[in-house]
């Protein structure tokens, strides 16, 4: 049993390794929540993906004249990326504002990470199975 959970958590790795991947070659930096923050878990018989609640906005961006961004969460934003200004509710403000009427390009990313990780599995599966296979015939004759 040890054996197969060392190879689930090696699967688990590889696949966060490659979801990485696919949102970086997208435009997302490495040191992005959303990105560093992302994790694997298996359940049942399957894996969860365990993403920031935002994955799916950076993925399809923002249309513009939809719902404004809460100021609060931009000054949040701010402090947490260390945008310094004279008042940081006036830049919040403008930074709503552009994105009230400009939208946000978004990433585009989620079908890549989910052809990625379909690809990954099927390869594992295969592996082990061809694996399972071979020592099942070694062990009849």
């Amino acid at each position: 049993m040890d054996d197969v959970e060392q190879i689930l958590d090696e699967f688990e790795k590889e696949l966060i390794k490659a979801i990485q991947a696919v949102m970086i070659s997208k435009g997302l930096n490495k040191n992005d929540d959303v990105v560093k923050t992302l994790e694997i878990k298996g359940i049942n018989k399957g894996f969860a993906m365990i993403a920031n609640d935002y994955y799916k906005y950076v993925d399809s961006g923002r249309k513009p004249r939809a719902r404004k961004v809460p100021i609060m969460d931009l000054i949040q934003w701010m402090k947490d990326k260390r945008i310094r200004t004279k008042n940081a509710n006036a830049t919040a403000f403008a930074i709503q504002t552009s994105i009230y009427k400009h939208g946000i390009k978004g990433k585009k990313y989620a079908d890549e990470v989910e052809d990625v990780v379909a690809d990954l599995t099927e390869l594992r599966l295969a592996d082990g199975l061809e694996d399972a296979l071979v020592e099942g015939i070694d062990k009849t004759f």
